[in-house]
């Protein structure tokens, strides 16, 4: 706690520097259905075995959710690009955490998505 206005400081710039970077929503226009990329962040995993923290890729999908085939279709080709779309994303890490939606949540409570989790390669 004595670092607290330094690490505030430096989260601030961070996500300054990322909301410059990136305007959100990003539309993967790699992907014929072009899901919309509405947020990133960190994931926490306690689970034994599985501990970290992992990036979290929120977007919204054309495809209903109730489509499990085609949403997972469309997840992997989200997975093809993503190192390509967020450089650095799919690097030193075992997991990408993905979650569709059929609409974006905008703080909405009980809006339903459909979970993916990528294993990466490690090498």
């Amino acid at each position: 706690y004595t670092h607290e206005d330094t690490m505030r400081i430096f989260s601030a710039t961070i996500l300054n520097e990322a909301n410059n970077r990136f305007r959100f929503p990003v539309v993967i226009d790699q992907v014929t259905t072009k899901p919309q990329i509405f947020s990133v962040e960190p994931q926490f995993i306690g689970e034994a075995g599985h501990e970290g923290i992992f990036p979290l890729i929120k977007y919204k999908s054309t495809i209903k959710l109730t489509d499990s085939v085609a949403l997972k279709a469309e997840n992997n080709a989200i997975q093809q690009v993503i190192g390509s779309m967020f450089k650095g994303i799919d690097q030193n890490k075992k997991y990408i955490l993905y979650q569709a939606f059929d609409q974006i949540p905008n703080n909405k409570p009980g809006i339903k998505h459909y979970g993916f989790i990528q294993n990466i390669k490690q090498n």
